[in-house]
């Protein structure tokens, strides 16, 4: 088996709601989203390990607790088998910022309008290494050839204003793969781009995974980028993982009912191949007020009497496939 670089055990971040006057007066219970509720996972070595699902099911917010952008209410966050990085104070992680870094979805906001792309690229270099000024300059040269923003004497002295949506985002690729991390959480890094670049955005990530031997978690909705990017893949519900296991088996092969209904959403470009579309009832429950038992019941279209009334447990039906669904609870304990 290949070297875990992150070993996740039940992590749980919960973010309190606000209350108002009225709510602290009338005793009335504190209330939080529950946006990652309890999930393990391991990802390995230079491996690509993709978070899939809805808009508003805790994939983002698994990233960032993965680098420690949040606090984890509990839970572990082994990092290289050594380091439990979820108890760490701010001081302690510094050390860790370096090997730890992120592409972000928006490159409007996540790119200073009022600095020239030497400037922003060279921020991190300045932070978190101890390279002098020639050397910070030809690390920026070479990340700008590495994203093909090329000739770079045309780009070192733009504003983030003069350059197009697709370069922007290849230099905040650039930015994250400039100080040579370990580990790379790319936030939906396509998904405001044309087609036409995404393909060149995710080959960067999978030349770096292949040259620098980077480890990657891709988060993404677009079920088709996941399994053109990644060896392995998770699905998430309502802060909760519903399948995990290789890309090819769960795409072709889901068995998780939330699953199957993904993926029988997504464009098949041959137009002879017919697939049947699954319909889910209803709305996503609210974070705040998630359904007793199996949080996917009230959608489901095979639910059954004990879905509304216990969890199901994560269980492991095939080697490194794991499924949430008590159809397979109640299979393998037979």
């Amino acid at each position: 088996m290949s070297e875990l670089i992150f070993k996740v055990e039940n992590l749980v971040k919960w973010f309190p709601v606000r209350r108002t006057i009225f709510d602290v007066l009338r005793r009335r219970e504190k209330l939080y989203v529950r946006a990652v509720d309890g999930i393990s996972f391991d990802i390995r070595r230079r491996e690509i390990f993709a978070l899939v699902g809805e808009s508003g099911s805790g994939k983002t917010t698994t990233g960032r607790l993965l680098i420690r952008l949040e606090t984890p209410t509990s839970g572990r966050i082994i990092y290289k088998n050594t380091w439990n990085l979820a108890a760490m104070t701010e001081a302690e992680l510094k050390p860790f910022r370096r090997e730890l870094q992120v592409v972000w979805q928006d490159p409007y906001g996540a790119l200073n309008p009022k600095m020239t792309l030497k400037e922003i690229l060279e921020e991190p270099l300045i932070f978190l290494t101890d390279s002098d000024a020639d050397k910070r300059l030809e690390k920026v040269i070479k990340a700008l050839q590495e994203v093909n923003l090329v000739p770079v004497e045309e780009f070192l002295h733009k504003h983030p204003i003069e350059i197009s949506g697709g370069q922007r985002q290849r230099v905040v690729v650039a930015k994250a793969l400039i100080v040579d991390p370990e580990f790379i959480v790319a936030d939906e890094p396509v998904s405001m781009v044309d087609v036409s670049m995404r393909a060149s955005i995710l080959g960067i990530l999978e030349r770096a995974r292949r040259r620098r031997n980077t480890t990657i978690l891709y988060i993404t909705h677009d079920l088709a980028t996941a399994g053109y990017v990644a060896d392995r893949i998770a699905v998430m519900y309502l802060g909760k993982i519903f399948e995990m296991g290789p890309t090819r088996r769960v795409l072709l092969e889901p068995l998780n009912p939330y699953s199957k209904a993904l993926i029988s959403a997504t464009p098949v470009p041959d137009p002879t191949v017919k697939r049947e579309r699954i319909i889910l009832k209803g709305e996503i429950p609210s974070p705040i007020f998630i359904p007793s038992g199996c949080r996917f019941w009230p959608r489901c279209p095979w639910a059954m009497d004990v879905c509304r009334r216990k969890e199901p447990p994560m269980t492991q039906v095939e080697r490194d496939r794991w499924v949430y669904c008590w159809l397979f609870a109640e299979e393998k304990a037979a």
